[in-house]
């Protein structure tokens, strides 16, 4: 089991059961080959929410994230891609 915390350069909203809320950050946990993420509140709580991610699937992953990252590096206003 591997646990870190990765906190954001800025708050972003996630959408909850309840609403939308304010996060900071993720916790990240690795176990059995799942990587799991929970985002981390204002609050500094880990909130009810939860994504799981096949560890062999990771490598792609982050090439699919690299490439939004790269693509949007030159334009700071760029906020979403559609996919």
């Amino acid at each position: 089991m591997k646990d870190k915390t990765f906190l954001f350069s800025r708050w972003v909203k996630f959408l909850g059961r309840n609403g939308m809320f304010t996060s900071t950050g993720l916790d990240i946990l690795e176990s059995n080959n799942i990587v799991y993420l929970w985002p981390i509140t204002s609050k500094k709580d880990t909130a009810r929410c939860e994504i799981q991610i096949p560890v062999e699937d990771l490598p792609q992953l982050i090439k699919e994230l690299q490439d939004i990252a790269d693509s949007n590096h030159n334009d700071p206003y760029n906020n979403a891609k559609l996919v």
